[in-house]
């Protein structure tokens, strides 16, 4: 958790402003979407076993985790946890970024920072299957056809996640990361505050 803005930095915002020779300015925000993969989920919900698919994975369930490997997915989990109460705990929601992140003395700056979820995963949420084989074109055709069918339906793309009822819906987003945070397997069930993000894009849009 203390190396997160240093790695968000190195990642994505690093070169845009070393290389691309952008100002922290002209960021106007840094939206980052996750995958929660049951990250809240209680350890005694970890299950050992082998993937049902045959895969070296995690396989979900609406309350379980299974894997080969107990201990591997409840360090996994825990890192998230606490990587995921840094982001949310950014002083004022503005995250630090270095400018050649290479260099811990280099300029820095701070950027306004948004996080939101799916849970289990997004292929749970758009294909409502967690367990998408991760090869062969199965997860890529799926991919393909939810792109073809909004690709000229803005409006249909925003439906699609703001009317599910899986959504936040009339949560605030801190309301929304309450909820997901909560004691029991919310996070493995099909859940996004995507549609809070989606929501305040557009009425920013249909302010211009």
């Amino acid at each position: 958790p203390d190396k997160i803005q240093g790695l968000i930095s190195k990642l994505y915002v690093g070169h845009v402003l070393e290389v691309d020779k952008f100002y922290a300015r002209d960021i106007s925000e840094i939206i980052h979407i996750i995958d929660l993969d049951g990250a809240y989920i209680p350890n005694e919900n970890i299950v050992q076993g082998d993937n049902p698919n045959g895969e070296d994975k995690p396989f979900y369930t609406e309350s379980t985790i299974i894997n080969r490997s107990v201990s591997s997915i409840e360090e996994r989990n825990k890192r998230k946890r606490d990587n995921i109460a840094a982001l949310l705990t950014l002083p004022k929601g503005r995250i630090r970024v270095w400018h050649n992140p290479d260099n811990p003395k280099s300029k820095q700056s701070t950027i306004p920072y948004s996080l939101y979820y799916f849970s289990t995963n997004l292929d749970h949420f758009i294909h409502n299957d967690a367990n998408l084989p991760s090869t062969g074109r199965a997860k890529v055709n799926l991919a393909e056809v939810f792109a073809n069918g909004f690709i000229d339906d803005l409006d249909g793309f925003i439906s699609f996640f703001v009317d599910d009822p899986a959504s936040a819906g009339e949560m605030t987003y801190e309301e929304s990361w309450n909820f997901i945070r909560q004691p029991g397997v919310a996070s493995l069930q099909r859940h996004t505050n995507i549609d809070i993000l989606l929501k305040r894009l557009q009425a920013m849009a249909d302010e211009q």
